[in-house]
Parts: structure tokens; sequence; C-alpha cells
């Protein structure tokens, strides 16, 4: 098999060495060889036994999680990846009871928690994520998955399919009744969790957007009087920050990401006149009035492309987003991702013919994820620049599969959540000595490089 690998000189000759350390390592197959003479003195051939070695692609990429919910299967499952692919080609149960619907997910890879939207409980489930390791019964060792035992419930009664988490520890969430975005700030959070007060999701009120403004407007006014507004938000509250009708670009909003500043969603109807993906802020300011007594403007935001009518879920990459679609005349097999760079512009058809693309994530570095609830899998397929017709390959087939999430041993919460177990969040294998090598020599090329190029050769595995 031949590979198209951007490998520096220096890299080449490294990986040349460790192959055939590694193949010479796996050799298993013990067979008979024929060494037929060249000599004509009629000798009969000699049999010599040797080894036939079989040889088994090194993991390049970091220990990685891909989590999965189904809503048909009322459950969230997870695999660990090797090169993109999951390494036993099964998934395991991570929450396998309590949950109606789950659709969404969300994973915060800081602080080790996953967020799980279930669209028939109408509410959003909070389960904190532990990494553990033990050993199998040939002695090899094992990394999975498991929950503390505890659930948090940080949002009741809402109709809610999709949500998300950034950096900050804010949570976001789109409402398909109100049709509105919404933002449970990482301080709610915080009093949700320690069940301040008696304090609990029950108790949370949402804050429209035109509320936001008259008090923003309000405040503007007393500032030019100078004396001091009263804030009316008394108790933890919700803010709905985009919201129909009083935002154009918000219709049936769906899925939703956050990059810690801006803020993006998905339209589910009339994407070709409000916008299939919508760029808004995180923490949105208020604009002016007009005119004294007017009625407030919508917070602003951006349509970055108007391509579809439905989109689904959405992910943002360091400079791209992408978004899942499905052709309204083609209910299975007209599935599609498309992909743009960040600012909007030209349309990119990444993945198509797929079934029903849902979720969709992105792993960190240069691959996007996507569940394909109507083919009963979730693929893969790199994002590091835009194209169509990206090389898609399956990662792990399951039922129903709706939402995605990932956890790698580079994420900050992996190494929080493997110490209780001993873990090591590490990588492993070629990839760990590369950049070994890397950082003691000052003539290797550098780690950053060495870790692109070896993404190159994982996918070609």
């Amino acid at each position: 098999m031949a590979f198209n690998v951007r490998c520096p000189p220096a890299l080449l000759s490294v990986l040349a060495a460790l192959c055939a350390a590694v193949a010479s390592g796996s050799m298993q197959t013990r067979s008979q060889v024929v060494l037929a003479t060249a000599s004509s003195s009629g000798v009969a051939p000699a049999t010599e036994s040797s080894w036939v070695p079989t040889f088994r692609a090194p993991q390049l990429t970091p220990t990685q999680f891909l989590i999965i919910s189904s809503p048909t299967q009322k459950k969230v499952v997870y695999t660990r990846l090797k090169n993109f692919k999951s390494a036993t080609g099964r998934t395991f149960a991570l929450i396998d009871s309590g949950l109606e619907e789950p659709c969404g997910i969300s994973m915060d890879r800081d602080r080790g928690h996953l967020y799980v939207a279930d669209r028939g409980a109408k509410a959003i489930y909070r389960y904190s994520i532990l990494v553990q390791q033990a050993e199998d019964d040939d002695g090899n060792s094992q990394t999975s998955l498991v929950t503390d035992g505890n659930r948090l419930t940080i949002l009741s009664g809402r109709s809610v399919e999709w949500v998300a988490i950034n950096h900050n520890g804010d949570v976001f969430y789109s409402d398909q009744v109100s049709n509105s975005i919404n933002k449970i700030t990482a301080d709610v959070m915080q009093r949700l969790q320690v069940g301040m007060a008696g304090f609990s999701a029950e108790d949370l009120t949402v804050v429209s957007e035109k509320q936001q403004e008259a008090t923003a407007a309000a405040s503007r006014a007393s500032q030019m009087l100078g004396v001091s507004a009263s804030d009316p938000k008394t108790s933890p509250h919700i803010l709905s920050i985009y919201e129909s009708p009083l935002n154009p670009h918000v219709t049936v909003p769906a899925g939703i990401v956050s990059d810690g500043i801006r803020l993006y969603w998905a339209n589910q109807a009339s994407g070709k006149t409000a916008g299939a993906a919508v760029q808004g802020e995180v923490n949105p300011k208020a604009p002016p009035n007009m005119a004294p007594g007017s009625e407030p403007a919508a917070f602003p935001s951006l349509a970055l492309t108007n391509i579809t009518e439905a989109a689904y879920g959405i992910a943002k990459s360091s400079s791209c987003v992408f978004i899942s679609s499905q052709d309204v005349n083609s209910p299975v097999g007209g599935g599609i991702v498309y992909g743009m760079a960040q600012t909007g512009g030209d349309v990119y058809n990444f993945a198509t013919n797929l079934g029903t693309p849902r979720g969709l994530v992105w792993d960190g570095d240069q691959t996007i994820f996507v569940a394909d609830e109507g083919a009963n899998t979730v693929s893969s397929f790199p994002a590091g620049r835009l194209m169509n017709n990206a090389p898609l390959s399956k990662t792990v087939e399951f039922a129903g599969a709706y939402g995605v999430a990932i956890l790698a041993a580079t994420d900050t919460a992996f190494s929080h959540k493997a110490a209780a177990f001993g873990a090591r969040p590490l990588w492993s294998g070629t990839v760990g000595l590369l950049l070994l090598l890397a950082a003691a020599s000052p003539s290797a090329p550098s780690a950053e490089s060495m870790e692109a190029s070896c993404h190159d050769t994982a996918r070609a595995t």
C-alpha cells in the first residue's frame, strides 16, 4: 500500500527505523519457506524455518475517545479511537439508564463534564466523566471511560435537542418551541453545582432578548442622568440572547457551538432566507435605539451561508465552520456536510451521499466526525483545508447515532480525570517517541510539524 505522506526528511529516516523495529517485533506467523537452488547439481531444494512479519500500524494520534448518543437506543456510548477509527470496532455503554431521547451532546474538555440534551425528558443533564485504566485477562493495559455515578440537572421543562459548552464554562442550548438561542452563564452553573440555598434547575427563569435590551437602555439613560439603575434580575436566570422573531437570523434553531468569543448556530428551517449557519456573540451588546420609544434592535448576528434550507449539526474548527444538512426532497441518502471559512464566503461539499447526518464535532486538530442517524454510523473526514469531496472514513457503527463528542489525552480534563485511576494521559508508541526525539534534538523538526505529518500517515493506514 502506498502512502502520500508529507514528512520532513529527518522524520522519514526516524519513521523508517521505527517501522522496521515495529515490524520485527510483530512477527507472529511461523511458516516454512522453500529455498530453491540455482545449482544444476540436482540437489533437492532445502527448506528453512523463518519468520513472516505481520505489520501493525502504530498509533499515530493521541489517545482519543469518541462519545456518541442515540435517542432510539436511549443511551450514550463511547469507543476508543486509533488513527480516526474505532480501535475495537465496537462501542461500550457509558450512560445506559435514566435517559429518554438523548440527542445533542457536548464535552467540556477542560473540566471533564459531559452535557446531554434529552429531547424526551425536556432536560439537560451533566455527568462527570472519569478515565480509568485496568489490565485485561492477557495482562494488557486498557483505558476506558466511566461516570462518577452522579447526575446534575441543569435545565428542566424546556424543549431542547442541542447543547454546547465553551471554555468559559457557559452552557448554550437552542429551544425549538420558543425558537431561541439561550445561555446559562458559568456563574449560574456554579450555583447549580453547589445547590446554593436549595437552588435547582426548576428555579431558573428566562430573561428575553427584549428584556435585556430594555435593561441596557435603562442603564444607559441612568448613566446619562448620573444615577444608578437597579438590576431587575435578582435571582439566577437563563439569558435568551437570540430569539425569533426579534432576530431575523433565528428561525428554528438546531445545533450550536461556541469558541469562547463567538457563538454559531444552525437553522433547521428557512435557512436560505435567515441563514443556514449564523454567527453571533457569546456576550452580545444591545445596540442603541434609533429613536426614543422605538423597539429595540436585535443583538448583532451574521448569516455565514444560505446554502441550504435545513441545517442540523454545527462544528467550528480553528478557522472553519461546518454544518450537516438534509435534502428535503431526499429523506434518506441526501445528507451532506458543508464547510466554509469562519467568516463565510465560498461553501464546499465536504461529505456527500450521507443518510441523515446530525451531530458534528471537531477533534481539536484536523478532523471532523459526523454522526449519521440514517446510516447508523459515525464517520470522519479531514478538515485541515477547504475542499470538495473530502475522503470519508467510517469510524464505528452505532444504531441511531445522533450526537458526538470527543475526549482526548491532550485535553486538560483527561489528565485530571485519569489521575484518580492512575491512567497515563500520554501519547504512546511511535508518536510519543518522535516527540521525545524532537525535544531532545535541536536539529530535528519541530514537534508541531511531526504531529501534523503523522496525522497524514494515520489517515492512510
